[in-house]
């Protein structure tokens, strides 16, 4: 090849057009932002998948079972008061104290009954918003101590607003002895039909809580032992999970170890978990908020047994500092309305008691007499509450002096 011939081939190599730099290809950007896309709209179906799921199963729940028999059951109770209350102003019409009350306000029985049926739905408004049908979907067993006062708060609440729509729309002629009767029937067969419900319907296995505990542990075993012999929680042990070493069951009855922490959303599904109870466990801070987290998307509620539970109350006060929680593990002390009450029913109970076991007595210091010489009564000084003093009588039961003789 000539000199001039390279030089030209040279030339036309340097001035073709090169393709334009692309670091990334069109059908990998295409790829990659595909799988991305993919990958959110997957996400978020999975999402709604389980949000529906969970929804689904909450309605199969014990806890919204027990809300819908509690707000059945006082359907029920209240209509039967409305029955109770209409034949009550009837029956009483004619008693001497009793009927010059009723009287005072004239009704047509009929009419009134009506009335009081169609304006249960008031009551049972008035029940929610005092938050009685929240407890027993929440709270282990269904009930709490402050049930019944709530209840008695709610109803009466209902009962003057009724009042006052009567006066406002019928005047005179409102049927105020018929509410007057039906609040006084109330506030009885409303409690007593929830407990009835709990006795009979909440047996059922529907409404047993299926229960998982955190925490293989001496706590974790007695807490399982402890439900096992009180079948009134409505709860069934499944098993427990912890990442440590389990200890040997010896407390209660065998409850499987299922897992550890990292298997719990497999668990809650595979379980169908309605409750998580947190005893002590080794696993680390992190992985219980991680816990609370995973058991709140799923439904599933979650109680913790706290740390120095055994100096603790069941009637332990909560208090609060910029949202940190503090129990209050101080003794509890009745008040002083309590404590009237303690005092009154130790003084009359005491004294029927000593009038009743008198005979006996006697009969106790006639044997102490023949038995050794000396004074039928001990008598000594003890420390009684608040550091006073006051002096205890008992039966004696040893030699006369015998605590002087102790020392020799």
């Amino acid at each position: 090849m000539k000199a001039d011939d390279t030089t030209v081939a040279s030339a036309a190599v340097f001035e073709a057009p090169s393709p334009p730099l692309q670091l990334v290809s069109g059908v990998a950007v295409a790829d990659t932002v595909n799988v991305g896309e993919g990958t959110v709209f997957d996400e978020l179906a999975a999402r709604r998948a389980a949000r529906a799921r969970a929804q689904a199963a909450e309605r199969r729940r014990p806890a919204w079972l027990r809300q819908a028999a509690t707000v059945s059951a006082d359907v029920v109770a209240l209509a039967f008061s409305a029955f109770v209350a209409v034949w009550a102003v009837g029956a009483l019409e004619t008693a001497p104290l009793v009927g010059r009350l009723l009287g005072a306000f004239p009704a047509a029985p009929v009419a009134s009954l009506w009335l009081l049926l169609a304006l249960t739905p008031v009551w049972v408004v008035m029940l929610y918003v005092f938050g009685l049908y929240r407890e027993p979907g929440r709270s282990i067993g269904g009930a709490t101590s402050l049930e019944a006062l709530n209840g008695l708060s709610a109803l009466t609440a209902a009962s003057w607003l009724v009042f006052v729509g009567m006066i406002v729309v019928e005047g005179a002629t409102a049927p105020v002895s018929a509410l007057i009767a039906f609040w006084l029937a109330a506030i009885v067969v409303v409690p007593l039909g929830r407990w009835v419900a709990r006795a009979t319907v909440w047996a059922r296995p529907a409404f047993v809580e299926r229960t998982l505990i955190v925490g293989a542990g001496d706590v974790g075993h007695t807490l399982a032992a402890k439900i096992a012999n009180h079948p009134e929680y409505r709860l069934e042990v499944v098993g427990f999970i912890d990442d440590g070493e389990p200890m040997p069951n010896g407390k209660g009855p065998e409850v499987p170890m299922l897992g550890t922490l990292a298997d719990l959303e497999e668990i809650i599904a595979r379980e169908e978990l309605d409750r998580v109870i947190v005893a002590f466990s080794q696993a680390r801070h992190p992985q219980f908020l991680q816990l609370v987290r995973l058991c709140a998307d799923h439904g599933v509620k979650v109680n913790i047994v706290p740390r120095l539970f055994e100096v603790m109350s069941s009637r332990a006060g909560v208090d609060d500092i910029e949202g940190i929680p503090l129990l209050d593990v101080g003794h509890v002390e009745l008040s002083r309305f309590n404590m009237a009450v303690k005092r009154a029913f130790d003084i009359v109970a005491g004294g029927v008691g000593m009038l009743l076991v008198l005979p006996v007595f006697a009969a106790i210091a006639v044997v102490i007499k023949l038995d050794s010489r000396g004074p039928v009564f001990f008598r000594q000084e003890r420390m009684g509450r608040g550091g006073q003093t006051f002096r205890m009588w008992k039966f004696r039961t040893m030699t006369d002096g015998a605590d002087k003789l102790r020392h020799e």
